[in-house]
């Protein structure tokens, strides 16, 4: 007789199998929001907020950071805010016939688009991985996690894994949505408490003009024309 618990891992198996041969995750609009909490050496508390918008489709992949609108209107007085800073970029990644990645950042107010080459990726925090982008955390990770507890109503599970050990053990926690293949939820924690990430995922509804349709006529420029 099959137990529960011999079970469980081998449901999420066939998921896996499943999702791998499924080619692509269906069409999802998001709100990234990030929240960052660590303790330094100099016992200064310091916590960070982001938030970000997501667009997927088969094949592309968009992330543009959200600016409040206080912030807008400086950058609308700023004439530096009008050059080419990869921080405020947006990510356009678009998955080649030869099934790697292209990456180019956006600047709409400069009306710019950056090619990035794969040299250059550490640069600008890419790893390279189109399933990392794409899915927003890399779905074969997951075969490495722990399942916790039974899968939600709403098709949700969460995941979990542990490195390290004692005080510097970092516990992952990642709540991934099955149907729509992506995280709602992925958490970091240190054991010592001196080091907490949280992303929360929030769906939204699609836009009538899709980012990347807006780009035809922007100025095509070199990455290296904006080193030093």
């Amino acid at each position: 007789m099959i137990t529960k618990n011999i079970l469980a891992p081998l449901i999420a198996l066939c998921a896996f199998l499943a999702m791998s041969f499924a080619g692509h995750a269906q069409d999802v609009n998001l709100v990234l929001t990030h929240t960052m909490k660590s303790v330094g050496l100099d016992g200064i508390t310091r916590t960070a907020e982001f938030s970000e918008r997501v667009i997927r489709r088969k094949n592309q992949i968009w992330t543009e950071r959200i600016i409040p609108t206080s912030v807008i209107s400086a950058l609308d007085t700023n004439k530096e805010s009008k050059e080419f800073d990869t921080s405020r970029a947006s990510r356009w990644i678009v998955r080649r016939e030869d099934m790697k990645p292209e990456l180019m950042l956006v600047n709409a107010r400069a009306k710019l688009v950056v090619p990035i080459d794969k040299p250059d990726y550490d640069n600008v925090g890419f790893d390279g991985s189109w399933d990392s982008a794409y899915y927003l955390f890399d779905p074969k990770s997951l075969q490495r996690m722990r399942i916790i507890g039974p899968k939600q109503a709403d098709g949700a599970q969460w995941y979990e894994s542990k490195r390290g050990s004692g005080a510097s053990q970092t516990t992952t926690k990642v709540l991934w949505d099955e149907a729509l293949m992506y995280p709602r939820q992925i958490e970091l924690i240190r054991a010592d408490g001196t080091e907490r990430k949280k992303m929360m995922a929030t769906k939204i509804a699609a836009q009538t003009v899709l980012p990347w349709d807006t780009t035809k006529n922007y100025q095509h420029k070199n990455y290296a024309d904006f080193l030093d």
